[in-house]
C-alpha cells in the first residue's frame, strides 16, 4: 500500500500480489489474466509466459544440482599491471522508469494488407506478438488505433527535458495519459497510462502541465 497525488488529490494505491498457484484456469482449459482493472482470456504468448514464470519459480525453489565434479582450477600467476591514468567519467543522463500501466507498441509490420503489432503490456510486462486491430483487447486496441490512425509526430512534441505528455483524456473520474520519453536516439511511446501507473517523475510532469 502506498499513496500518490493525482490532480491535487491524495490517492491510496493497493497492489495485490499474484498467488503462488499460477497459471489460473477455469473449466481446466480457460486461462485468464488480470491487467489493472481488466480480466481477459489469455492469448497464446501470455499462456507461454505464465508457464515459463511458473517453471522459473519452481527452479528457484528446487535448484537442479549436478553430480559431475568441477575440475580443479589452477590459478594463473598474478602479474603486476600499471594502472591507467584515472579519468572522471561524464555524468550519466537521467533515466526515466516506464509507467506501470498502459501499453507500448514495440514493433509493427504489414503482411498481406494487415498490420501486425508486438504489444508490450506495461501492467504485467508481457510481450504479445501478432496483435491486430481486430484481435486487440480494449487497451491494446486503443494503442494500436493511435499508432495506425494518429501516430505521434516528433516535431510537434512539447518536451519537458526528456519526457512529454502527448494526450490526456477523461471519462468520469478516470484519467488516462499518452506519454513519451527520449532514450538516446530512441523514443518510447506509452498509451493509456492511468494515474496508478505514474511514478514521481511522471506525476511531476502532469502537475507542471496542469498548472
Amino acid at each position: 500500500i502506498d499513496s500518490l497525488t493525482s490532480q491535487g488529490q491524495q490517492v491510496i494505491r493497493i497492489t495485490v500480489q499474484p498467488g503462488s498457484d499460477a497459471p489460473y484456469a477455469l473449466d481446466d482449459n480457460k486461462f485468464y489474466v488480470r491487467d489493472d482493472t481488466e480480466t481477459s482470456l489469455a492469448v497464446r504468448d501470455e499462456i507461454v509466459q505464465l508457464v515459463e514464470r511458473r517453471l522459473q519459480r519452481e527452479t528457484a525453489v528446487h535448484p537442479v544440482t549436478s553430480s559431475i565434479h568441477s575440475p580443479t582450477l589452477i590459478e594463473p600467476i598474478q602479474e603486476t599491471a600499471v594502472a591507467p591514468p584515472q579519468t572522471t567519467p561524464a555524468p550519466a543522463a537521467k533515466t526515466f522508469e516506464p509507467p506501470t500501466t498502459g501499453v507500448e507498441i514495440i514493433k509493427s509490420e504489414k503482411r498481406k494488407g494487415v498490420t501486425y503489432h508486438t504489444v508490450h503490456d506495461l501492467r504485467n510486462g508481457n510481450l504479445i506478438k501478432n496483435v491486430t486491430r481486430k484481435s486487440a483487447r480494449k487497451l491494446w486496441h486503443y494503442a494500436i488505433t493511435q499508432v495506425e490512425d494518429n501516430p505521434p509526430q516528433e516535431r510537434k512534441i512539447k518536451w519537458q527535458g526528456n519526457i512529454a505528455l502527448l494526450h490526456k483524456r477523461k471519462k468520469g473520474d478516470n484519467t488516462w495519459y499518452d506519454l513519451a520519453v527520449r532514450d538516446g536516439s530512441d523514443i518510447h511511446y506509452y498509451f493509456g497510462v492511468s494515474d496508478s501507473g505514474l511514478n514521481d517523475d511522471w506525476l511531476a510532469l502532469i502537475e507542471q502541465i496542469d498548472k
